[in-house]
C-alpha cells in the first residue's frame, strides 16, 4: 500500500486549487467576495405574550417563560435577557431552568 500526501491527492483528482496558498499552473486565482460579518447578536427586545401565562423571547435561542403566579419556569435561558422581563410580570421566584 502506497501512503500518498493529502496535497498529492488533491493535485490528481484537479482540485489543488483547494490547497490555500499554493500556485498551481494552468489555475486562474479568482477574487472571492467577502460579505460582511455580523460583529455581535442583539437579542430581540420584546417579550412576546403566547397565552395566558405562556412567553416567548427570541434571544440566542428561543426562550420560553411558564408562568403560575408569582413562580417561573425557564425553558432555554440562552442569554439571560428574559431576568430583565421577569419583575415586570410579578415573578418573584424561578422554580426551574430547563
Amino acid at each position: 500500500m502506497t501512503r500518498t500526501s493529502r496535497r498529492s491527492f488533491l493535485k490528481t483528482m484537479g482540485a489543488a486549487a483547494a490547497v490555500p496558498g499554493v500556485p498551481q499552473a494552468g489555475h486562474v486565482a479568482l477574487a472571492v467576495e467577502k460579505r460582511p460579518r455580523r460583529s455581535s447578536f442583539a437579542p430581540g427586545m420584546e417579550l412576546k405574550k403566547l397565552s395566558e401565562n405562556l412567553y416567548l423571547l427570541e434571544d440566542t435561542c428561543n426562550v420560553y417563560l411558564v408562568r403560575a403566579g408569582n413562580h417561573g419556569l425557564i425553558i432555554d435561558f440562552g442569554s439571560g435577557k428574559i431576568l430583565d422581563y421577569l419583575s415586570g410580570l410579578g415573578i418573584t421566584q424561578v422554580d426551574w431552568i430547563l
